[in-house]
């Protein structure tokens, strides 16, 4: 067994030295961020959707999750449990589904990163757990300590101090019924909690090591086979910026493998610019072409009393300016519409000016808004009806 696990090291080491890619906070195997089966107080960023497939024993799980906002997480899972009947004598494996979900609490400063998690808050309760747990970052290391109730409350642990609160945290129920109920009496609840932790270790921009002590229950409603050791380790490889692969040699007995796709809808870009060879000298026919083929209509075309090059436009496909200026800025770099420093950019909309922007010619990043009118000394174009078919073409 370990002979097999070093070859799958050296094999990721030696796959990282050709590729390059982005490290993302990396997530464990219920599809929350965190380390193999423990969590950590990282957050994926905002808008962030992530799909993971984790193969496991006895537990296989699929699981969704979205991050609505940066200090926010959470998701939906589906397990298939083998070993475990499924009940009313039907000859199949256990089903079971839920939901997780973790808040930060603190970004990391000079004190560690600080969040609070839920596990099946409103499921079955087989992995129904809660926890506190803490993040610090020294340059490539990631160092997580944290406290965990229920399912996390296996090894390792303490009286739970909430007892000192209230009894209701000495007994957790343990009848977990059909799901889909919140049982709030449970959270936090039970005579201890576990002290979970580990670290994670970035090799490479798309390489990183992982070593936990694992708290879970064991053998748990799950059926898990007792440990014949306490630490995983695990090893995620980026395969591209969406494609993370991960391996896992978990509690001394079996091998564990996630697959995880994610995207993120924020920072996604509807609009990729797109330009054209148009066959012909005039600018103005290259111009109207590449500007529809990024959905933009030309309205006008002139030049200021300052001798700045005036472009009128009209669309409805970009949601902000920024997007707008740097189809005109890649336009200008492949036209070479003006030798001047800055174009500007009059943006229409049901035939009104609505904005009127300065773009620097020279930095695709520097613009700003004109709040004075401008004095247009000459009219190169002005757009009467539809453009001629050949503009169309």
């Amino acid at each position: 067994m370990f002979k097999l696990v070093s070859k799958l090291i050296l094999l990721a080491v030696i796959f990282s030295v050709f590729y390059s890619g982005k490290l993302e906070p990396s997530t464990n195997n219920h599809g929350i961020s965190g380390l193999i089966n423990m969590p950590n107080a990282r957050f994926s960023e905002e808008g962030t959707t992530k799909i993971s497939l984790f193969r496991g024993d006895p537990d296989r799980k699929l699981s969704l999750t979205f991050s609505p906002f940066a200090w926010m997480e959470g998701g939906f899972y589906y397990a298939d449990i083998t070993g475990k009947p499924y009940g009313n004598n039907r000859k199949q494996s256990y089903k079971d589904k839920g939901f997780n979900v973790k808040f930060r609490l603190k970004e990391q400063g000079v004190y560690p990163a600080l969040a609070l998690g839920f596990n099946d808050f409103a499921g079955t309760g087989i992995y129904g757990s809660e926890y506190l747990v803490s993040s610090y970052k020294f340059g490539k290391m990631d160092v997580s300590l944290g406290l965990g109730w229920g399912n996390l409350a296996g090894s390792a642990t303490v009286g739970n101090p909430l007892k000192a609160l209230n009894n209701r945290f000495s007994e957790r129920d343990n009848d977990y019924g059909q799901g889909g109920d919140f049982n709030i009496d449970n959270y936090f609840a039970g005579p201890n909690v576990g002290i979970f932790g580990g670290i994670e270790y970035e090799y490479n921009s798309n390489l990183s090591l992982k070593l936990e002590y694992d708290t879970t229950e064991l053998p748990g409603e799950v059926g898990y086979e007792v440990a014949d050791l306490k630490v995983n380790f695990g090893l995620d490889y980026a395969v591209s910026d969406n494609l993370k692969t991960s391996i896992s040699f978990e509690r001394g007995n079996y091998i564990g493998v996630k697959f995880l796709l994610t995207d993120n809808i924020s920072s996604r870009k509807l609009n990729k610019f797109r330009y054209e060879e148009v066959e012909t000298d005039n600018k103005l026919a290259k111009l109207v072409v590449n500007l529809q083929n990024n959905n933009i209509s030309l309205e006008n075309l002139s030049y200021a009393a300052d001798g700045h090059l005036v472009i009128g436009v009209r669309q409805t496909s970009y949601q902000n300016i920024e997007e707008i200026s740097s189809v005109i800025y890649s336009l200008n770099n492949n036209l070479e519409l003006t030798n001047k420093d800055e174009i500007v950019l009059k943006n229409y909309s049901n035939g009104l000016e609505v904005t009127n922007t300065k773009i620097n010619t020279k930095d695709i990043n520097s613009y700003g808004n004109i709040s004075e009118p401008m004095n247009i000394s000459r009219t190169i174009y002005q757009k009467e009806g539809e453009f001629p078919r050949y503009f169309q073409t």
